[in-house]
């Protein structure tokens, strides 16, 4: 589908609608808004789980571009929390259910000439013929409209989807794409002209022809070969890109283009083999949530997720808990070589009939939508943590198995003995809550047909551990985030070195917003190895030091190293997550040894360093003192820790200096409050004050309190299309810290159409 047209800034909105809306003609009562957007802001924590349950309206008015004129329209939603109905210039155009799918309408019928007025009732309140409602769950939904929304004008007959279907067979690529057209005028001879183009180079074209039905068809072209294809891969995830027109009597009529790559996944009882060679997973489960706005957060912020755990916690695989989650995260994981467990929605909870009509829906919304991109290894068809339901759960299976027959088909259990109906038997494994992990336990990891209650071995994966059974706030206690550090570290090792397993995704990668039948009391579950500004806490870093000492050398010490943390007035034990060969600790104003990678969690590249011999006594005077990593017999890396550590600056990192003013953009900052040694200091309780220039905004209080002795935060730009610069100032209160400014250059993207 060519033409398209982004329709994200220059939107009115009210928190409530009547019938009287539905015109969109007096305007007086609202408050001017650009895409995207949640019905409310919400504070950090401590707020009602019912305060973005709304009926609110959206408007949006717009005048067809003149060489858009004559054709046919059609809109897109990527995402409405909850469900909603669209009116066009008065007239109900239509309605979805559903907040995590998207939903096309065709809208020609009632396009006028000039003006244009789009009215959208979002109802973001909880119904329970929607999956995941009907009883509770565990994370806040929001609501709004939180994604992008455009409209295509398109000629009389279109090319709505294309599933790039193909097959590898000794090296090779046999195609046969699976074209979705729709046409308004009559049957017609046409012929489809496809070409794949390796970065930006055709090296292949070809053409078939088609009968072009009236109304909607699907064509599935016969097979086409391309030889040796360069395959995707974790570490070369190669891409490719598939251009594919429509021609009537010689004239292109409209152009599809998507990206795909080439690969097998398989899924063994033995393990997952990705191109034909095993690959033990490593993940973590991913909710879409931020602080304030909710799921409202533009296309930048949702690919930096995705650089975050490819490129920092370095995990090869994210599980889209427990949801379909934005194309522009997916399109990042394509990027980068992380593998996808897509999910559909749900929790705990299935329904009536009306429930499961929404629930197939939904799955063939995620498989349909998200089917070119590479990184999805498998489909998730299961209501997450629901009992059996064996009638129903035939239905999904085989409805996914017709979409796609080239991924395995899995659901997320916390039942043993669960009825294996999908091709792999995935479960929630927290074992280890029950059996403390101390240095000798090696229980952390069932067995899996302990599991499954079967005799024989399948194709099985844990799709949780951690997390809920034991939260980790950013600035507990150093005893109880050793605790956290254990749990990973003995996890992942136990699921490196098992032989019947394809691998662990852990509970979870980010903190989020929940309801009040869980989290900490205030709103979130304290459940990620990174907070909810996705600033890590001491378990994210046994994720991150896995990596190679050639591509990055990691000495992070899960300590403040000094007295008070630990029984007894002492600073030791802790550990030290790092992938150098050991270390050397200075304390007490002299070495006090060389210590190694434990052999508790010898499944690990690099096992964390447990330091536990404390030579020292309550009564000496404390004197600092240092942990140093040492590589290859050299020093590597080296931290400092002082006697007298104190408040000596505040360290602010942005990801991005350059954005878009087309639509809105988005990027992150994060504040650090250091000591003379530029050590965090996890407890002090410092306010910082952001002020934007014209051109940005700060998504979220202005001025706030750290947490943990750091904290994130957003700006986003105006969608003014304009080059120009602007700037944000970090300040420190209270302290005689300087003032931070960064320069933001902001600039038009000349690829994006905007209504």
């Amino acid at each position: 589908m060519q033409s398209k047209w982004n329709m994200n800034p220059g939107w009115y909105f009210k928190p409530d609608f009547n019938e009287n809306d539905i015109a969109g003609e007096n305007l007086a009562d609202y408050e001017c808004i650009d895409l995207p957007h949640t019905v409310k802001e919400l504070p950090y924590n401590c707020f009602s789980h019912d305060e973005t349950a709304l009926c609110c309206t959206y408007v949006k008015k717009f005048t067809v571009p003149q060489e858009c004129e004559g054709k046919n329209a059609v809109i897109e939603f990527e995402g409405v929390m909850t469900q909603h109905k669209l009116y066009v210039n008065g007239a109900l155009a239509g309605e979805h259910r559903g907040g995590y799918s998207r939903w096309r309408c065709d809208i020609t019928q009632w396009m006028a000439k000039g003006e244009n007025t789009l009215v959208v009732m979002v109802d973001s309140r909880e119904d329970k013929d929607i999956p995941p409602f009907g009883y509770t769950i565990d994370y806040l939904t929001y609501g709004g409209i939180y994604r992008d929304v455009n409209l295509y004008f398109l000629p009389q007959a279109w090319l709505d989807t294309v599933l790039f279907r193909y097959r590898l067979t000794g090296g090779d690529a046999e195609m046969a794409p699976e074209v979705h057209l729709e046409n308004k005028a009559d049957a017609f001879e046409g012929v489809l002209h496809l070409e794949l183009l390796e970065d930006g180079r055709c090296v292949k074209r070809w053409e078939r022809s088609v009968t072009v039905e009236e109304g909607g068809s699907t064509v599935t072209l016969s097979e086409e070969s391309f030889s040796k294809p360069t395959l995707w891969d974790l570490e070369d995830p190669h891409l490719y890109t598939v251009r594919v027109t429509l021609y009537k009597d010689g004239a292109a009529l409209d152009r599809h283009t998507l990206r795909i790559g080439f690969r097998t996944v398989e899924c063994k009882p033995e393990g997952f083999y990705l191109n034909g060679r095993a690959v033990k997973l490593v993940g973590l489960d991913r909710h879409q949530s931020y602080p304030y706005s909710g799921y409202a957060m533009p296309a930048r912020a949702q690919k930096k997720d995705a650089e975050i755990l490819r490129n920092y916690l370095h995990v090869n695989t994210v599980r889209t808990s427990h949801y379909m989650q934005s194309e522009d995260f997916l399109d990042r994981c394509d990027e980068l070589g992380l593998l996808v467990f897509s999910e559909m929605p749900g929790w705990g909870y299935i329904g009536g009939e009306a429930f499961k009509e929404n629930a197939l829906q939904n799955i063939r919304d995620m498989i349909t939508v998200e089917y070119n991109h590479p990184s999805i290894f498998i489909w998730s068809i299961r209501i997450n943590e629901s009992d059996d339901d064996d009638a129903f759960y035939i239905q999904t299976n085989e409805l996914a198995k017709s979409l796609d027959t080239s991924r395995a088909t899995t659901g997320v259990r916390c039942i043993t003995n669960s009825h294996l109906i999908e091709d792999v038997y995935t479960f929630n494994d927290f074992i280890h809550y029950s059996h403390p992990v101390k240095h000798y336990r090696e229980v952390v990891l069932l067995n899996q047909q302990k599991v499954t209650g079967l005799t024989h071995k399948v194709p099985y994966l844990v799709s949780e551990y951690c997390g809920h059974v034991f939260p980790v706030k950013p600035f507990d206690c150093e005893e109880k985030q050793m605790r956290h550090v254990q749990i990973h570290a003995a996890v992942q090792s136990a699921n490196m070195l098992r032989k019947d397993a394809m691998g662990a995704i852990g509970w979870c990668a980010f903190d989020y917003n929940t309801h009040g039948d869980y989290g900490s009391g205030d709103k979130i579950c304290y459940h990620g190895v990174m907070d909810m500004f996705r600033i890590p806490k001491y378990a994210a870093q046994v994720y991150r030091s896995q990596v190679s000492p050639q591509k990055e050398i990691v000495l992070e010490p899960a300590t403040v190293f000094a007295r008070g943390e630990n029984d007894d007035n002492r600073p030791i034990p802790f550990a030290v997550l790092t992938n150098c060969d050991y270390i050397e600790v200075e304390a007490y104003g002299r070495s006090i040894g060389k210590f190694f990678p434990s052999l508790s969690y010898c499944g690990l590249a690099h096992p964390p360093i447990i330091v536990d011999e404390d030579p020292g006594r309550w009564q000496d005077i404390w004197e600092g003192g240092a942990i140093i990593g040492y590589l290859n017999g050299k020093e590597a890396a080296r931290r400092t820790y002082s006697r007298d550590a104190h408040l000596a600056g505040l360290a602010v990192t942005p990801d991005d200096l350059v954005l878009n003013n087309t639509v809105v953009d988005s990027t992150r900052f994060v504040c650090r409050f250091l000591d003379q040694n530029q050590n965090l200091l996890p407890f002090y309780n410092g306010v910082v004050q952001v002020e934007v220039s014209e051109g940005l905004k700060v998504i979220g209080p202005k001025t706030i309190a750290v947490v943990g002795g750091s904290i994130g935060f957003w700006v986003k730009t105006t969608p003014i299309n304009k080059k120009m610069e602007a700037t944000v100032t970090v300040r420190a209160l209270n302290t005689s810290i300087p003032d931070q400014v960064f320069c933001l250059r902001l600039e038009p993207q000349k690829d994006i159409l905007v209504l």
